[in-house]
């Protein structure tokens, strides 16, 4: 459309000023249709409105019912997102410098070697050796056992936390004091021996467990004298060559329970060779302790935050649920098997190595 303007004087215009009116509009569906005539002009044209948001308008705004909001709904459609996130080594480094953030790891307090450790260390090895001199054992029949306690929750010992922060709260389902006892044993020739797991319970669970494990149930969840015996009977005495029934020797602990008169009968009969580490001294001359216990665990929390991480189902107090039974087997299962035979092997106090002063 094509407009000429005439020239006025500039007292005309200021006589005459540009009024400019808008239309009243109903903001209705059925009157958009007439808004492109809504604005008219000084001399009597018509523009169409652009519907701009830099214009001035003046909307009318008539209530409606919820009735009539649900009746015609506005669908609105978002594209799909997965709530993936990936990122270099790099970029999480930044990430966590920009945002002051570090690296928390949980601490314990080392164990104090006994005052006389030399000495008994020199009379442990000793017995060792004159022992093997004497009896000369098959590698395979040269044991090693220990008990180690496993708990149901296992969260990580580092996490990422504000810098300078005293206490570091980790969530979990609370069941992280709940324990179980497995009893790992070896041989010198690089065998392992069935895990022997003691629930803290008084009845087997009804759940089926995996082959492989050997499952018992005790008030406290503590290895007693009767479960001891439990385990030389139901796996030390069925060893691969044990029925052969030639001499043996088994190195464990002070545990009492270890150490009780029916116990060493029971040794005697079966003629197996009892040793016993001297008290604090099991973080040097047990072979669980110093090569096989640590990563033993590492695989179970491995598991356990693979669990987690993909776990989401809560409790009715709306907390993370804690492993099952069968499912804590499973891992104790698996942890074990990977195990590799070589750190087996390692296990130096199998050796037969001549020490100091030991003739």
């Amino acid at each position: 459309m094509n407009i000429k303007a005439e020239e006025v004087s500039e007292s005309q215009e200021e006589a005459d000023p540009v009024q400019i009116t808008f239309q009243e509009i109903k903001a209705e569906p059925e009157d958009c249709t007439n808004l492109e005539t809504a604005l008219v002009g000084p001399y009597g044209e018509t523009y169409p409105t652009l519907h701009d948001a830099n214009q001035a308008m003046k909307v009318k705004a008539e209530a409606v019912s919820d009735a009539e909001e649900e009746e015609d709904p506005v669908p609105i459609t978002f594209p799909e997102i997965k709530a993936e996130l990936e990122g270099s080594y790099g970029w999480a480094r930044r990430f966590m410098a920009r945002h002051d953030l570090v690296i928390r790891r949980r601490m314990s307090i080392a164990l104090r070697l006994p005052d006389t450790y030399q000495e008994k260390l020199l009379a442990f090895q000793k017995r060792v050796l004159k022992l093997r001199k004497t009896h000369n054992y098959t590698m395979g029949a040269i044991g090693n056992v220990d008990e180690t306690p496993v708990f149901f929750e296992m969260p990580g010992e580092s996490t990422v936390n504000k810098a300078g922060e005293k206490t570091v709260h980790v969530r979990t389902a609370g069941a992280e004091k709940q324990r179980c006892t497995v009893m790992l044993g070896i041989t010198a020739d690089g065998n392992k021996l069935p895990p022997f797991v003691i629930f803290k319970r008084k009845t087997l669970p009804k759940e089926k467990l995996p082959p492989g494990i050997l499952v018992r149930v005790q008030e406290k969840g503590w290895m007693t004298e009767e479960l001891y015996l439990d385990w030389l009977k139901s796996v030390w005495f069925r060893r691969p060559g044990a029925l052969l029934r030639q001499r043996s020797m088994l190195v464990v602990d002070s545990f009492r329970s270890h150490l009780t008169e029916n116990v060493k009968v029971k040794m005697r009969q079966e003629k197996s060779d009892m040793v016993v580490i001297p008290g604090g001294m099991t973080g040097m001359l047990q072979p669980l302790d110093v090569s096989i216990n640590r990563p033993f665990k590492s695989h179970l929390r491995r598991f356990y935050r693979e669990w987690r991480c993909g776990s989401t189902e809560m409790t009715l107090t709306v907390r993370f649920k804690k492993p099952s039974l069968s499912q804590m087997c499973e891992w104790i299962v698996d942890a074990w098997n990977t195990i590799p035979e070589e750190i087996l092997l390692a296990c130096v106090v199998f050796e037969h190595r001549p020490c100091l002063n030991c003739e």
